[in-house]
């Protein structure tokens, strides 16, 4: 019966040792842990959390400015269903990116990270973007790429200017700011 004490505390104390993760920070809001969980299911590893990066309700006249034009340009979602919704981001520096091979081609690993943010609607992840950033904060890039490293072209199967002509069509003019 002793033995049967022991193994029983010896288990519980590992449960609690290896099972707590990170995520159980009480600061993080439900929006962050989902999120963070977003991440890791997709494999990125989370170096830094940079918290809460913006908070808005979209409009569709939103979209006719940066830095909304640039930022949904490169969702794989619509923005027309998120119209009226508040939109919240959360901020990473993440690896296991797909820009960290990119990039390292251009510049030494060390010098970058990878900046990402997810974008959140009513609690569920839409989208997102990231950036290689340089450690001296700087970005390595002019316009956002998707959440996974995808460009405007890769999202869109357009170049940029017939991209625009679309985008304008649609939201206004987001070329003339």
């Amino acid at each position: 019966m002793k033995k049967v004490r022991v193994l029983l505390a010896l288990c519980f104390g590992m449960a609690v040792l290896f099972g707590c993760e990170s995520n159980s920070d009480p600061d993080l809001s439900p929006e962050e842990r989902t999120a963070i969980s977003y991440l890791k299911k997709q494999k990125y590893k989370i170096v830094e959390r940079l918290g809460e990066g913006s908070r808005y309700v979209l409009e569709r006249e939103m979209l006719s400015r940066e830095p909304y034009s640039s930022i949904w340009a490169v969702q794989r979602t619509s923005p027309e269903p998120y119209f009226g919704k508040t939109i919240v981001s959360y901020g990473f520096i993440v690896t296991n990116h797909p820009l960290e091979k990119l990039y390292s081609n251009i510049r030494d690993k060390d010098d970058f990270d990878v900046e990402v943010t997810v974008m959140l609607s009513e609690g569920h992840v839409i989208g997102g973007t990231s950036f290689p950033v340089l450690k001296s904060g700087d970005l390595l890039a002019g316009v956002p790429y998707s959440l996974d490293g995808e460009d405007l072209e890769e999202i869109t199967g357009m170049n940029y200017d017939e991209w625009l002509e679309v985008w304008k069509a649609r939201y206004g003019d987001a070329g003339e700011q």
